[in-house]
């Protein structure tokens, strides 16, 4: 009976999603797009204008790009334009957040890792070297970039290499503050 007890703490202490996203991540606008009149949730079926019927299985083809044209792969892919192939099976499958209005960021987090393996598996990547796996620095770096290009955040402390009005689509994308400032964002 001990054994049984152990393996269920134990194994639900293992489904708990790790969170990668930084704690200074600003989540407002992402916590307040379920309040749209055609966003009822952060599920595929919350996203009203997206009709069921609009949601296609996948079943396990590989598409290689190589070999179909590009709006063929396109179509093979998202044949709607607006909804992968198979994602809302998978969403469904998994059931990745507890409140589908609030998701926490380790549970966005693990959807995002299930989703591009996903598309990945579609294109023939599916061996573990080709398979998405989450990292705090990636994460970190992605963050310090977006926060670098769309804010003047850290502009003050680091003037060199600002990218308000530049036009480089890639400003920021290099940007890593000094140890100390890093400390908020890792675990």
């Amino acid at each position: 009976m001990l054994f049984f007890i152990l393996a269920l703490l134990l194994g639900s202490a293992v489904c708990e999603p790790v969170q990668y996203t930084p704690n200074p991540a600003n989540w407002t606008t992402f916590y307040s797009k379920p309040m749209a009149p055609t966003i009822t949730d952060h599920s595929p079926d919350g996203i009203t204008w997206i009709k069921a019927n609009t949601w296609q299985e996948w079943d396990g083809t590989v598409y290689d790009p190589s070999k179909m044209e590009h709006s063929d792969f396109l179509k093979a892919i998202c044949p709607s334009g607006d909804a992968i192939r198979g994602i809302r099976d998978l969403f469904y499958k998994h059931n990745p957040f507890k409140d589908l209005e609030n998701p926490t960021k380790a549970e966005v987090d693990e959807w995002h890792r299930l989703a591009l393996n996903h598309v990945r598996a579609m294109v023939g990547y599916t061996s573990e070297d080709r398979q998405v796996k989450p990292d705090h620095c990636m994460f970190a770096r992605a963050l310090w970039g977006q926060e670098r290009k769309f804010t003047t955040k850290w502009d003050t402390k680091y003037p060199d290499g600002h990218c308000q009005g530049s036009t480089n689509s890639h400003c920021g994308h290099s940007f890593i503050p000094d140890a100390a400032d890093q400390v908020a964002y890792l675990p």
